[in-house]
C-alpha cells in the first residue's frame, strides 16, 4: 500500500468515525419529504415473477423470503426486497444494496419502499432521511473493506430509525 493509498484509508475512517458519533450524539428528527415520479407495476399482486416497480435501471421485486429465494438474480441490475414488516422488529431487507452507488437510484427504490408501505400498510416506520443514512453508512463501509458481511445488505427496520434519522448527518452525507 502507497503512502496516497494508505492517507485515503485514513480519511475514509476518519469520516466514518466522524459519522459514528454524530449519528450518538446528534437528537432525532422528522426528517423530510422527497418528491419523485416512479413507475409502479399497476397489476401488482403477490404472484410469482411478478415487479412492484422499477427504478433507473431496472426492476424492484418485493416479498417475503421464500418468494425472493425463487426469483433472485445476483447478476441482474434488478433489486430484491425482503418484506419482514410483520415480524417484531419490522423490516425491508434490500439484498446486495452495496451494488447501488447512485444516490439518484437509491432514492428511487426507497421511494416505492414508502409507496409499498403506503398500499400494504404495516407497523414498518422508516423515514426517507434515515433510510437514505443507513444506506449510504453500509456502503461506506462496504467499500472500504469494513465489516463487508454486515454491511452488503441493508436491513431498515424499526429500530434504526433513530440512529440514522439527522439532519446534521444527511448533509454530511451528501456533500
Amino acid at each position: 500500500m502507497n503512502i496516497e493509498d494508505n492517507y485515503k484509508r485514513k480519511k475514509k475512517i476518519f469520516l466514518l468515525l466522524a459519522t459514528y458519533f454524530i449519528i450518538i450524539f446528534t437528537p432525532k428528527n422528522n426528517g423530510y419529504k422527497y418528491e419523485k415520479d416512479i413507475s409502479l407495476n399497476k397489476n401488482y399482486q403477490y404472484n410469482y415473477y411478478d415487479y412492484f416497480g422499477t427504478y433507473r435501471n431496472g426492476k424492484v421485486y418485493i416479498g417475503n423470503k421464500n418468494y425472493i429465494d425463487k426469483i433472485y438474480e445476483y447478476e441482474s441490475n434488478n433489486v430484491y426486497v425482503i418484506d419482514s414488516r410483520d415480524d417484531t422488529n419490522p423490516n425491508m431487507y434490500i439484498c446486495d444494496s452495496s451494488k447501488i452507488m447512485n444516490k439518484d437510484e437509491m432514492n428511487d427504490i426507497l421511494e416505492l419502499l414508502l409507496e409499498y408501505e403506503k398500499l400494504y400498510l404495516s407497523d414498518w416506520n422508516r423515514s426517507i432521511e434515515s433510510m437514505r443514512n443507513e444506506w449510504d453508512i453500509h456502503n461506506i463501509l462496504y467499500n472500504i473493506d469494513l465489516l463487508e458481511d454486515h454491511t452488503e445488505a441493508v436491513d431498515l427496520d424499526n429500530e434504526d430509525e433513530d440512529k440514522f434519522n439527522s439532519k446534521i448527518l444527511s448533509r454530511i452525507l451528501r456533500n
